[in-house]
């Protein structure tokens, strides 16, 4: 079974010049996921963009926890 997370540049993305917004997928507690198309392999993939507020108002928990879970378990330079 292939990994169900793997990095960009397994996939030829090599920058966010690569990828085109396409549709606003979800949004919640300091981020906004989209459906993006990947413009030299007409591949189309979900982007996760979080929100940093320096005062941390209107964070119910730090968007900085959400991705040091995600490097405990995720091997890729990505995150």
């Amino acid at each position: 079974m292939p990994p169900l997370i793997s990095s960009p540049s397994s996939h030829g993305i090599r920058s966010l010049s690569d990828l085109e917004k396409v549709a606003v997928l979800g949004h919640g507690n300091g981020g906004i996921v989209y459906k993006v198309h990947h413009k030299k392999n007409n591949s189309f993939y979900a982007l996760k963009v979080l929100n940093f507020d320096r005062n941390g108002i209107g964070f119910r928990q730090p968007p900085t926890l959400e991705a040091e879970i995600l490097k405990r378990v995720v091997d890729s330079p990505y995150i």
